[in-house]
Parts: C-alpha cells; structure tokens; sequence
C-alpha cells in the first residue's frame, strides 16, 4: 500500500522528500497539534505505523532503513533516529507519556524488538495513592546492535559499541563495546566491536 499521512490536527510539520513519499508504504496519522515529522534523504519507509499525539516529534536522519517501524508518541513524546540506521522488521517505539528516546547513527535492530518508556499503567503506594512509576528516556550510543525479539526498558542507557543478545530484556546502564545478554541483561563480554558483514574466523 502506499505511504498515507493523516493530519488530524493543527500547527503540525512534515518534512519528507518527494522521493521517499513516492516510493515509500506506511501509514503516519498526526492526533495532535504542534506535532513535527523529520524524515532525511536517504531514508527507506517500508510497512511504518507512526502515530503522534500533541508536541510529539519524530526526525530520523539521513539513511535509514525503517522497516516495518511502529511509533506511538502520546503527549510530548520525541523521537531522534541517527543517520544510517537500520530497522530490519518490525521494531516498536513506544511513547505513551511525555518522554524521549534517542537512538545513535549506524545501529542495527533485528525484528520483533520493543523500546518502551512507559509502564502504561499506573502504580500507586497504597497508603497515599501516590503514583509510583513515573516514565524514563531510553538513549542508546552509536553503533548498537539489538538483537532478535530484544525488550529496551524505560530508564535504560545504552554505550556506544555494544550489542544486545537475542531475547534479552535490558534496565538500566549497558557499558560500551560490551556484549549483553539474559533477562536481565548481564555484561557476557567486554572490549568487543561487531560487524554486520559475517567475516571469516
């Protein structure tokens, strides 16, 4: 199907070049107002699903690869995508409450993986009904690789370098150039680097 946008509100930006809205499929439905849309030259948009609510933004930078993406920014939700990454299949950005996530140039997702800000529910201390876990931004370095049905929590940092196992849930700070795994993820190696290319040993 086609790439269709759905503007459902005011004072709302989209940037995309002619080419990527000729040759791209998805769908973008804009909710709220003030909302701002950034996608570079360069980029490839296969099977989106982008959903953002009021004072959400969402910019993905020059030459990336965003398949089958699924963004869902309620409130002041934002988004930043670095140059050259790359979505292989079916990755959710989650942002159902005013937070961020940031993602570095040249990082690698594989399919079913999930970012999530939010508990989406609430939970409150019982004595005085407090609400108890508020939201976090997830930021992840240059050059991450995520691996297959991999689950980002709120709060969690990401170094530069580092690769995340398959299956894995990550909380928390993940060192650079460090290979992690388990639920939750441990530290299984350090000093590493990677390589999309399968080299010889």
């Amino acid at each position: 199907m086609p790439l269709t946008i759905a503007d459902r509100g005011e004072h709302n930006t989209i940037h995309i070049p002619p080419s990527i809205l000729a040759e791209g499929n998805g769908v973008i439905v804009l909710n709220g107002n003030r909302a701002t849309l950034e996608i570079a030259d360069g980029c490839m948009l296969n099977g989106v699903s982008i959903t953002l609510g009021d004072d959400c933004a969402l910019m993905a930078e020059a030459n990336c690869r965003l398949a089958a993406l699924e963004v869902y920014a309620a409130g002041g939700g934002r988004v930043r995508i670095g140059s050259n990454s790359n979505f292989t299949d079916r990755t959710r950005l989650f942002l159902h409450e005013p937070s961020t996530i940031t993602i570095g140039r040249d990082c690698l997702f594989a399919a079913d993986t999930l970012l999530c800000t939010s508990d989406m529910h609430s939970v409150l201390d019982r004595d005085t009904g407090k609400r108890i876990n508020p939201p976090a931004d997830i930021a992840i370095g240059d050059k991450v690789w995520i691996g297959h049905g991999v689950s980002v929590m709120k709060g969690t940092v990401i170094g530069t370098g580092a690769a995340i196992g398959i299956a894995s849930v990550v909380t928390g700070m993940i060192d650079p150039f460090t290979m992690s795994a388990g639920s939750p993820a441990r530290c299984r190696r350090r000093n590493i680097t990677w390589d999309a290319r399968l080299l010889p040993l």
